[in-house]
């Protein structure tokens, strides 16, 4: 067993990163951490039809993307909240 002073966060973020990764595979079978961090990291493959571009963007209505947009501003802003309450509690 490692000691947290000799390995500062190097098995906790390998840890966090096996959970993380099952969680989504438990979502999104297809998928895994590779996956949404690639997606995250490079963007939108815009070489692939239909993703991404003019064609994409007339394919959802204005009303479904201004609920996108409130669902991520959303999650977003509950992620803030939990992570300054875990550091307030780190303290």
């Amino acid at each position: 067993m490692t000691n947290a002073s000799s390995d500062p966060g190097g098995s906790l973020n390998k840890s966090s990163s096996l959970l993380l990764d099952d969680i989504i595979k438990s979502i999104c079978p297809n998928w895994g951490l590779e996956v949404i961090t690639d997606y995250c990291c490079a963007g939108v493959d815009f070489s692939l039809p239909g993703n991404g571009g003019p064609e994409c963007l007339k394919s959802s209505s204005l009303t479904r993307r201004i609920y996108e947009t409130g669902a991520g501003l959303a999650a977003s802003a509950i992620a803030i909240v939990i992570s300054l309450m875990l550091l307030s509690k780190a303290k």
